[in-house]
């Protein structure tokens, strides 16, 4: 029977358990990629994994498209580890961020999907300058709040 922790499935030892290195060693491999979660960009499959990315780091992960093909087309939204054993699977969780190189950009799963962070557009024209100012406020302020970044 295996255990494991019920939010991010990482596996547990078990008592009088034999090689307990080998459970523990998955466990930090997950954790490690858990900490401050970082993705080289968002793929349908493993064989859109190329050589040009250079992959040199014992681990490199992908976000899994919510679209996934082949092997891949139960695996929506998690993040794909590749080290040197495979690959390993971490399922998101609402609330979790991941810094996705490619675009630069945080995003956050909320609502069964990952987001991206809206692009605010930059205020404009106008000649008061007042209400130009409270509208760029507010529309920051409501980015804040859907990113869980302000409670205000």
């Amino acid at each position: 029977m295996k255990i494991e922790t019920s939010r991010h499935k990482l596996p547990l030892l078990a008592v009088g358990q034999a090689q307990k290195e080998y459970t523990h060693n998955e466990a930090l491999l997950l954790v490690d990629n858990l900490i401050n979660p970082s993705i080289i960009s968002i793929i349908d499959s493993p064989e859109a994994i190329d050589d040009a990315q250079n992959i040199t780091d014992e681990t490199r992960a992908w976000l899994i498209s919510h679209r996934p093909s082949g092997i891949w087309s139960h695996r929506a939204n998690a993040i794909a580890i590749l080290t040197i054993n495979g690959f390993r699977y971490i399922e998101p969780t609402s609330g979790m961020h991941i810094f996705n190189e490619q675009s630069g950009c945080i995003m956050m799963y909320k609502n069964n999907s990952w987001h991206l962070a809206p692009i605010l557009a930059a205020p404009n024209g106008g000649r008061v300058v007042d209400s130009q100012a409270r509208d760029s406020i507010l529309a920051i302020l409501d980015n804040l709040r859907q990113f869980g970044l302000s409670r205000l």
